[in-house]
């Protein structure tokens, strides 16, 4: 398991963390989808762009206090 990632948490979160269940089942169908994407990925609203690890040409982008778009890996 990757540890970059925002969502993979530790086993002992699900305890603490009420959106375990959740995020985990969200980090596991994109890594499923990941596998199949061959073209370019945007993650509009990305945030802290948690998946960007999971695909080879990877474009965040984030309306937050300023524009922000981050390409490549």
């Amino acid at each position: 398991m990757t540890r970059n990632i925002e969502f993979a948490y530790h086993w002992w979160e699900i305890f603490f963390n009420p959106f375990f269940w959740h995020r985990r089942a969200i980090l596991n169908a994109v890594r499923e989808f990941a596998k199949a994407v061959n073209g370019r990925a945007l993650d509009y609203g990305c945030g802290l762009q948690p998946y960007r690890e999971l695909f080879k040409n990877y474009t965040g982008y984030d309306l937050g206090q300023e524009l922000s778009i981050v390409t490549g890996k």
